[in-house]
């Protein structure tokens, strides 16, 4: 088994596949799910180029040398980078993505200049992804498989969720949810350009579904429960009042400050404090730039 890659059967036929690119404080944070669903083999957000091997190495432990379907919830380079890389591997893998990412697959030249611009050493980190060829890319599931592809725009105008099974599959539609000591971090996702009422019409269309499980791309499983809905929905009508309460810190640019007032306000953060610094770190970073979605939703709106 790979060194770096680790895997957990979360139920029957589903694996979580940790993923672990060399950057610090990203422990726990990434991961593949492979599910074995009624005799198709089907991969969920296969993650970034850069751990492409670790993926391979992890999928052969578990006896897989055939995938069927490759489904990505959205084309950021954590959830998807890998898929051109991981193609030549899997010729007969079909690539499902939301018609808005088909471009963006087969070329994804302008993906990669502008994850590089926002994410700096962390596109680095994550590696470039290659391009996929156009045949091998779908946009729907197979009517015999029973399953539903729910449209759930917010994080990115391209997010898709799954619902398979008992599974749902949400990608980062309801944002981050991290185990931390046994508990639950929680924290939005709104990287630019983010829009209020699409992202939480996004949550709302999810609870209206009934599952056993909810797989989320950062990072785990959990029990299908109507409040990690409402909770989520909560959260980002918090971070938007706050912000906007707020927006001259953003307009100084003073973000130390402004996280500080999310972490006072915000009840689903306070697990922030019991992390190394390593993972703040991580967290910092991704916090400042789910601000800069709000703000810029906000300063929209006033303009």
């Amino acid at each position: 088994m790979s060194s770096k890659a680790e895997i957990r059967e979360c139920k029957e036929g589903l694996y979580l596949i940790e993923l672990r690119p060399e950057l610090k404080g990203f422990s726990q944070f990434l991961g593949a799910w492979l599910y074995r669903y009624r005799g198709w083999t089907l991969l969920i957000d296969p993650g970034p180029a850069s751990t492409v091997s670790e993926l391979k190495d992890s999928l052969k432990d578990l006896g897989i040398n055939k995938v069927d379907l490759i489904l990505l919830t959205h084309i950021h380079l954590d959830h998807a980078g890998c898929v051109g890389h991981l193609s030549s591997a899997f010729r007969d893998s079909k690539i499902l993505c939301h018609p808005k990412a088909r471009q963006h697959l087969i070329d994804p030249a302008r993906l990669w200049k502008g994850s590089k611009l926002v994410l700096k050493e962390i596109a680095d980190a994550y590696g470039p992804p290659l391009g996929v060829e156009e045949s091998r890319i779908v946009t729907e599931l197979p009517s015999e498989m029973e399953a539903l592809i729910i449209d759930t725009p917010g994080h990115a105008p391209h997010h898709l969720s799954f619902k398979i099974g008992e599974v749902l599959f949400v990608g980062e539609a309801l944002g981050v949810h991290l185990k931390i000591h046994g508990k639950r971090y929680m924290r939005v996702a709104t990287p630019p350009r983010f829009i209020y009422e699409t992202y939480r019409d996004s949550i709302l269309r999810l609870k209206a579904l009934k599952a056993e499980y909810v797989a989320f791309g950062h990072f785990g499983i959990s029990e299908f429960k109507i409040s990690l809905f409402e909770d989520a929905i909560s959260q980002i009508d918090l971070w938007v009042k706050v912000i906007g309460e707020n927006r001259e810190l953003i307009e100084k640019g003073n973000y130390s400050e402004m996280i500080n007032r999310l972490l006072g306000s915000d009840p689903y953060l306070y697990l922030y404090n019991k992390m190394d610094r390593d993972t703040k770190g991580r967290e910092d970073f991704f916090i400042k730039n789910s601000v800069d979605g709000i703000y810029g939703y906000i300063s929209s709106k006033k303009d």
